[in-house]
């Protein structure tokens, strides 16, 4: 666990991390079954990971993922995986998750916060998430919880930050990447998803190291 200010941490860009695409599009796009399917999978250490329980149309896409994390580990062993595919037809006006902009760190303690760092890598094809890369001005203080509860606190925090994006955030500056494109983001790196505007049949992975 690491503790940072949050406020000071937004104020630095995050440039992306693009790591181009991925070898199986085609594969990667095809339905795993007749209906939605959405599974959170744990495949345990990069360096040999589980992949029993992944479909092999996702395998590629997860040995591409392990290999740039253990390049930048340089050593440092993380021993913690876990992939979370989502495949569904969307109609207007829908997503498959969370669809307003925030980040992935829990605000326990604003500006102080304490989170898990972290390494994410993400692909879709359809609609791919957007990402905030300039810096991002947040206020001194923002309104207390009315509660004790951790979890309440949390859930008020990310409502509040939600809030403060909405106002800050400058629509121009969000980076849309290329269908097929795998791309590496950290915890503290404001993202939101595309909404269909149309009819959508959507695949995505998503990687999360820790």
């Amino acid at each position: 666990m690491i503790i940072t200010n949050l406020r000071d941490a937004l104020l630095e860009p995050r440039p992306l991390n693009n790591l181009g695409r991925i070898p199986n599009p085609e594969e990667f796009s095809r339905p795993v079954s007749e209906n939605a399917y959405m599974r959170d999978i744990i495949i345990g250490n990069p360096v040999n990971p589980e992949l029993s329980s992944v479909p092999q149309q996702f395998h590629q896409v997860v040995e591409m993922a392990c290999a740039a994390h253990l390049a930048k580990l340089k050593g440092n062993i993380v021993t913690h995986g876990e992939i979370l595919i989502s495949q569904a037809q969307l109609g207007r006006g829908e997503n498959l998750r969370l669809t307003q902009r925030h980040i992935d760190a829990t605000v326990e303690n604003y500006p102080e916060t304490t989170y898990l760092p972290t390494d994410t890598y993400i692909v879709s094809d359809a609609l791919p998430t957007q990402f905030y890369t300039k810096p991002l001005l947040l206020p001194e203080e923002l309104p207390i919880p009315h509660t004790t509860d951790p979890e309440g606190v949390i859930q008020h925090y990310g409502a509040v930050l939600r809030h403060q994006f909405d106002m800050a955030i400058d629509e121009r500056h969000f980076v849309t990447p290329d269908p097929y494109d795998l791309i590496n983001y950290g915890a503290l790196m404001v993202h939101q998803a595309q909404i269909a505007v149309e009819p959508t049949f959507r695949t995505m992975c998503l990687l999360n190291f820790r």
